[in-house]
């Protein structure tokens, strides 16, 4: 590992890795959102579901 005071300079081949990296973190940041939005719409039906079994109103 290089000490605090050395210095590298950043290669192509790490800005790959990063850009790499950062679009595996959106797919898995867009997974999550569709996840969520799947549960969401869940929610709201089974709302609607106990909302329609119990007549009740809003």
């Amino acid at each position: 590992m290089l000490a605090n005071m050395e210095e590298r300079k950043i290669t192509n081949r790490d800005i790959e890795l990063m850009i790499a990296e950062i679009d595996k973190g959106w797919k898995e940041l867009n997974n999550i959102h569709v996840s969520c939005h799947h549960i969401w719409r869940d929610l709201v039906r089974i709302s609607q579901i106990l909302d329609e079994k119990f007549d009740i109103a809003y």
